[in-house]
């Protein structure tokens, strides 16, 4: 069985591998995704303050990280679909399109989690979206953010 607490900051969230808040509505891509919102921490509920505060900056405004993402993954995607399509060969209309808007990833990215790792630098907020894509199947995409902005876009790793 989980065990289930309301937080002050996080609210209502589940302990299953970190704390999880499942069913959060997000519109990413030009689609309405469910996801789920994972703050990493043990199971005894004892979470950083730093993740308090990365959880608050970030939720505040999360249109705006959604579009920072959105344009990223966009700008990411165009840097990297021709090898994609190489590799791949007669796979790549499917798994790596040639696309000509953020609207167009929605058929190929699905976010799955908003994840807040832990964090020992107290002038340090991150968080990110990980998702699922075609063009990786094991190891999806992350979209790392810092103190609100995005540092990095790569595989999930870079947030795990």
């Amino acid at each position: 069985m989980s065990e289930e607490i309301n937080h002050e900051v996080f609210g209502k969230i589940t302990f299953r591998h970190g704390w999880r808040k499942k069913d959060f509505e997000l519109e990413m891509f030009g689609k309405i995704q469910l996801i789920e919102i994972v703050i990493d921490a043990e199971e005894d509920g004892d979470f950083e303050v730093e993740q308090e505060h990365s959880y608050t900056e970030f939720m505040k405004d999360l249109n705006k990280r959604v579009n920072d993402a959105e344009k990223s993954v966009f700008n990411y995607y165009q840097e990297h679909v021709l090898s994609y399509r190489e590799q791949f060969g007669t796979d790549a209309d499917k798994l790596a399109p040639n696309i000509n808007s953020v609207e167009e990833l929605g058929n190929l990215v699905v976010p799955k989690q908003i994840f807040f790792p832990m964090i020992f630098d107290e002038d340090r907020r991150e968080a990110g979206f990980i998702c699922d894509c075609s063009w990786d199947i094991e190891l999806g995409l992350g979209i790392k953010f810092v103190n609100e902005s995005i540092e990095e876009v790569g595989a999930q790793d870079i947030l795990i």
